[in-house]
């Protein structure tokens, strides 16, 4: 009886040391985290004419109500399954996606691309009519907008692209890969933690 007894009170005693050292690993875990997250992980890019992830997704909207149904316009978002979205990191939209539809309104060749991204950025900033949304927190008017796109010394959509952030263009049609184009090379300014 005694012999049993001893043996029981060494189990509890092992179990209440595993708890308390599993309690300071997930401390230590959400500790470890939590630094990760605000000092290395990037949570934000800003684009050189002061768009971030927010803008682009509203541009990335809008573009695709203007353009539908012809076109479907999309970002990299999806390409990442959802646990890689909320534990790693949440994707930067810096990849812009047209998929056409409708082949008889718009031709999708790799020279259209080209075509399409060496043409003057006014054909997209004309369009604006109401405040530009570039940061959830940061709204140009149309004006604006054109004023700052000519101090950087925008010209083409390439540029306008490259300018709001986006790193790279894809043209599909019905799905398949016409043409991928990485656009001009220019620092994004990175925000570590929001």
């Amino acid at each position: 009886m005694e012999k049993s007894s001893q043996t029981q009170s060494k189990k509890e005693g092992f179990l209440q040391k595993i708890k308390g050292w599993a309690s300071v690993g997930g401390v230590i875990a959400i500790i470890v985290y939590s630094f990760y997250f605000t000092i290395f992980k990037t949570t934000n890019e800003v684009g050189f004419m002061g768009m971030d992830k927010v803008g682009r997704q509203v541009f990335i909207q809008s573009m695709d109500a203007y353009l539908d149904p012809n076109v479907d316009v999309d970002s990299d978002f999806f390409d990442y399954n959802i646990l890689y979205r909320l534990v790693i990191q949440e994707p930067m939209r810096t990849v812009l996606k047209f998929d056409i539809r409708d082949e008889n309104e718009f031709q999708a060749s790799p020279e259209s691309v080209d075509a399409f991204l060496a043409s003057p950025a006014s054909g997209i900033l004309d369009m604006y009519q109401d405040e530009v949304m570039m940061q959830e927190e940061y709204r140009l008017t149309p004006e604006e907008l054109k004023q700052s796109a000519k101090d950087e010394g925008v010209e083409t959509v390439s540029d306008l692209l490259s300018g709001f952030g986006f790193e790279r263009f894809d043209v599909y049609s019905r799905g398949s890969l016409i043409k991928s184009v990485e656009l001009p090379k220019t620092e994004n300014v990175g925000h570590a933690g929001g």
